[in-house]
């Protein structure tokens, strides 16, 4: 649910901790780098599109830190059109989108 996916918004944000830790307990050497894309199959591509609003939300007026690339949605479904509004506030944020 939503909370899910503010979840999901807030791993990208700031030094990215908790995201990086995540990837070192999983065999990853390094760190990550700071811009990322978001892409999700059918109900994943719903998480997708929502996480990435929330984290252009969460951004707030601070968009020189907006590392979002884009967001695809592959074969998408969202329960509600608050994903697809969700997608669109991560475009209007300069996020590139692929439906």
């Amino acid at each position: 649910g939503t909370q899910m996916q503010q979840a999901v918004a807030t791993l990208f944000l700031g030094n990215e901790t908790a995201l990086n830790t995540s990837a070192s307990q999983a065999g990853y050497h390094g760190t990550l780098p700071q811009s990322f894309m978001l892409a999700g199959h059918s109900a994943g591509g719903g998480l997708a599109t929502l996480a990435g609003g929330y984290y252009v939300a969460d951004l707030g007026a601070n968009t020189a830190n907006n590392h979002l690339l884009g967001v695809v949605m592959f074969d998408g479904v969202a329960n509600s059109s608050s994903g697809f509004a969700a997608a669109g506030a991560a475009a209007a944020a300069g996020a590139s989108l692929a439906f």
